[in-house]
């Protein structure tokens, strides 16, 4: 019996270290990233519903809120941001890129709120003053054009509390 228990425990162990390798995606190798774009929503297909403060997102026709990837393209064919939804609520990875291919920003998502962001400036620079670590930090927003500062937004607890 302790034989098996410890076989069985091993077991357990090794598809838990699995299912911990396959949990982080990685946007940068782009075989992983055409298999998601294929198979994403486009972002305007998808619908908000609900009250103010309550929407989530559904995809057309369906009564239950949309779970899986959400994407949008730039003109020029390349994309420019992959997010993840569970349950009408942003949850997961997001990612946007500059028309040029160079990454803007990624961040994850709890439930709808913000829990880290990491940003890139248009010359790709990564920006040193956005820095969101367990849904608490700045976000820097940046023009296109010239790169300069934006706006800047304060997070507490995933929530934005200060723009």
């Amino acid at each position: 019996m302790n034989k098996f228990l410890s076989v069985l425990l091993f077991a357990l162990l090794m598809v838990g270290c699995e299912t911990a390798k396959l949990g982080r995606i990685d946007l940068d190798d782009p075989e992983t990233r055409n298999k998601i774009i294929a198979g994403a929503i486009d972002w305007g297909k998808l619908q908000e519903r609900g009250e103010e403060g309550e929407k989530l997102l559904y995809a057309p026709n369906e009564q239950t809120p949309y779970t899986g990837w959400a994407k949008e393209m730039w003109d020029n064919g390349r994309i420019r941001g992959l997010d993840q939804w569970k349950d009408g609520k942003w949850d997961g990875l997001g990612t946007q890129w500059y028309s040029n291919g160079q990454k803007e920003w990624e961040e994850t998502w709890k439930d709808g709120k913000l829990w880290t962001s990491v940003r890139w400036k248009p010359n790709g620079e990564k920006c040193p003053d956005t820095n969101v670590v367990n849904g608490n930090g700045v976000v820097v927003f940046w023009y296109k054009k010239d790169g300069t500062e934006l706006f800047s937004q304060t997070f507490k607890d995933g929530e934005i509390v200060r723009d």
